[in-house]
């Protein structure tokens, strides 16, 4: 369906889709009715990140050159580069929040930040917002997850919510 270029999209989109076995992921991007699809790759550790930017080199883009507020010397194509590498990179470990992320991947237009694995039924999402004193980078300023448990687990379906 995302891949369905018969469907024109009104504004360009990247979506990450993740299935529930190592390597079942892929990033589809959209600009109108065309489409490309980036399967995970062996030379990305079977990981998929985006970081605002297109992925194939055919279509051009408007760099923000906001994006790199935190280095001024490095271009924004190279900021997207940075921040896709660390984004996959996060992959690998768990998920400890927004409080984990550094520049680039954490920086002063991030509003929302989240983890979610399909093999465990898992997601964490953050809301962050600037706050009064805290300095230029947004903080937390909400948190839900949710737990999915498996009826093979001998307890009952039910999502768990936490409140930050």
């Amino acid at each position: 369906m995302l891949a369905d270029e018969r469907v024109k999209l009104a504004m360009p989109a990247l979506f990450i889709l993740s299935g529930t076995a190592r390597g079942e992921g892929a990033v589809v991007e959209a600009l109108g009715s065309e489409r490309r699809i980036h399967p995970a790759a062996v030379a990305d550790d079977l990981t998929v990140g985006v970081a605002n930017d297109w992925l194939n080199r055919e279509w051009r883009g408007s760099p923000r050159r906001h994006a790199a507020e935190w280095e001024k010397r490095v271009t924004p194509s190279e900021n997207n580069r940075i921040r896709r590498t660390e984004i996959c990179a996060l992959q690998r470990g768990g998920f400890a929040g927004a409080g984990a992320l550094t520049a680039p991947v954490l920086n002063g237009h991030t509003v929302l930040v989240a983890a979610m694995n399909a093999a465990s039924g898992a997601m964490t999402v953050e809301a962050l917002d600037q706050v009064a004193g805290a300095g230029p980078m947004p903080q937390v300023v909400a948190r839900r997850a949710l737990a999915e448990l498996t009826a093979t687990q001998g307890v009952v379906l039910a999502p768990q919510l936490t409140k930050h």
